[in-house]
């Protein structure tokens, strides 16, 4: 029998298991890089899968992923990624503790003023507990709908960020010269690469980005990937991952080829 129900001729969505839903993301992940992005898993309503739904994003600039939600879902992600089933990402570590959202309502309204503004976000942007929370980089959590600095502040009052420095999880070991010293990403770095540098080259970006190479050398470097000739777009190649629904793949597809004339 197939992973997949077919949609076509069940009349419902096709259903991934964990592990289809773990090497998708990941692989959504080498295209999205700016840490606001949010994959969610097994469809948008827990219905329309068997395992129920978990919204992943990424702790950048690093290759970790971050899981929230308490399906089975979830779990099966949190296992995969922290097991190294996939290869390249690793899961952002969280308390084995899970103490549900609910208990620190009235304390995120005070902090509020009164309005509640915080919870309703974090409650509706499929966060169950406090500790995923609590794991969750800033950055990530501006990417939640509805919270913006100010609505971040007011949850930061009640559960602050508890995880490593995403900075640090994401340094390379310096060489042998360089005393053991821990090496320290540009800020920004990515940003000096084009999209068609980042989907082609993800890997080698992040390294570029982790490491203590000077400013100008990087961007000496972004200029010459940056200026690289993209081949041709294929028309029929675009078209077939139009027509399969292929989104992610035919994004990808389009931001590393020339457009058609």
């Amino acid at each position: 029998m197939a992973d997949d129900v077919d949609s076509a001729s069940s009349g419902v969505p096709a259903v991934r298991t964990p592990e289809q839903e773990a090497a998708r993301i990941a692989e959504a992940f080498d295209f999205y890089d700016r840490g606001e992005h949010w994959e969610v898993a097994g469809g948008r309503r827990a219905e329309d899968s068997l395992y129920g739904t978990a919204r992943v994003c990424r702790v950048v600039p690093g290759r970790v992923l971050h899981v929230v939600g308490a399906s089975a879902m979830a779990e099966q992600l949190r296992h995969l990624y922290g097991c190294g089933a996939v290869t390249g990402w690793t899961l952002q570590p969280m308390p084995e503790t899970r103490t549900l959202l609910h208990t620190v309502q009235q304390a995120i309204r005070e902090a509020s003023g009164g309005t509640g503004r915080g919870y309703t976000q974090l409650s509706r942007g499929g966060f169950v507990h406090t500790e995923e929370v609590q794991a969750c980089p800033d950055t990530a959590m501006l990417g939640v709908n509805n919270i913006g600095p100010g609505t971040l502040e007011i949850i930061r009052a009640v559960l602050p960020y508890t995880g490593p420095d995403p900075a640090e999880a994401a340094a390379e070991p310096a060489d042998a010269g360089d005393g053991g010293m821990a090496a320290v990403p540009h800020a920004g770095a990515t940003g000096l690469f084009s999209t068609a540098t980042r989907a082609r080259y993800p890997r080698l970006v992040e390294q570029l980005a982790a490491s203590r190479m000077p400013e100008a050398a990087l961007t000496r470097i972004a200029e010459a990937l940056n200026g690289e000739p993209l081949p041709p777009a294929d028309p029929m190649v675009d078209l077939l991952l139009d027509t399969a629904g292929l989104r992610r793949a035919l994004e990808i597809y389009r931001a590393t080829h020339d457009p058609a004339p």
